[in-house]
């Protein structure tokens, strides 16, 4: 096991090698630069724009912005920002436990109702129950996240002279507060994720119940709780775990654009940002790091198949 999670560690190297490239390429396709950006809001006249080009170095080669760039991540040092002048990395920080706090709670939500809902449809298929929860599951893939926080900040303001709270307040002075600032946003982002988990559980827990060492664990006289928790459920989420391994680039980009429409300050909206002032540093930094923290995510979710799986050995 061990040289397995070396190994896998490893192999993350190169692939983080190959992303840094497609970042710092794909981001100087987009048209303009951040001096242009600078020039048009009227933050710098043309002339001097030229000056303060060259001094960002944006009018050397690109190979060898790119050398100076990677050589400062390779150090822990992502740079400053083009625009504020504030190290990357501090910005990132402050706005970073935000964007963990919605996406966890999204995900929590999906797991909260997509497992039960699952197993329960699993168990009983093609019942009344089962119809109507597959039928809701299919409605949330169905709605885009971004349609339905545009319509909940829309729909509430114009019948009923309300809207959702939109001024941040950090968990430590207020948790409640906080709590509610969150919780809207994390359920429209945690439909779509909830429903495509729900059914795949069910459609996993079908197939598990049917293995001849279930019906063995049923004719022993073993209690339903231990026969579905104990035997079905943990090899039937395997598929299930690698699902939302290979669904969280989609949960990141969702909290995005959730996080611009509900005015949250996370990295969604410092994405949103950036990305219109052109700011390099901070688009390739967080592009980085959120590829770094999928690539992590996945090696984790490949180590927790032997745990729930004894016949997976890594050896």
């Amino acid at each position: 096991m061990q040289a397995y999670i070396l190994r896998r560690l490893l192999l993350i190297v190169p692939t983080m090698v190959i992303v840094s490239l497609i970042v710092f390429a794909t981001i100087r396709l987009i048209p303009g630069d951040v001096i242009d950006y600078m020039v048009s809001t009227r933050y710098f006249t043309a002339d001097a724009a030229v000056a303060l080009r060259e001094k960002l170095g944006l009018n050397l080669p690109a190979h060898v912005q790119y050398g100076r760039w990677i050589s400062g991540v390779i150090r822990g040092d992502f740079g400053e920002s083009l625009i504020t002048s504030l190290p990357v990395a501090d910005t990132i920080l402050q706005r970073l436990p935000r964007s963990l706090e919605l996406g966890a709670l999204s995900l929590l939500f999906a797991l909260l109702i997509a497992l039960p809902v699952g197993i329960y449809s699993g168990m009983n298929p093609e019942s009344a129950g089962d119809q109507i929860l597959r039928s809701i599951a299919i409605l949330f893939i169905c709605i885009p996240s971004f349609w339905l926080g545009t319509m909940i900040l829309i729909l509430p303001a114009v019948w009923f002279r309300w809207s959702p709270p939109m001024h941040f307040v950090s968990f430590w002075k207020d948790p409640l507060a906080n709590l509610t600032l969150f919780i809207i946003p994390a359920i429209v982002l945690g439909m779509w994720l909830s429903g495509v988990t729900m059914r795949l559980t069910r459609t996993m827990m079908l197939e598990v119940l049917r293995q001849d060492y279930v019906r063995t664990a049923w004719a022993k006289g073993l209690r339903e709780r231990a026969v579905v928790l104990r035997h079905a459920l943990k090899n039937a989420l395997n598929p299930v775990l690698t699902m939302i391994g290979l669904q969280l680039p989609v949960l990141i980009g969702g909290a995005v654009v959730v996080e611009h429409i509900f005015n949250l300050p996370g990295i969604g909206s410092l994405v949103v940002t950036t990305l219109a002032q052109r700011d390099y540093t901070i688009l390739s930094a967080l592009n980085l790091l959120m590829a770094a923290f999928v690539l992590l995510v996945n090696v984790i979710i490949d180590i927790s198949y032997a745990w729930l799986d004894p016949r997976i050995q890594y050896t």
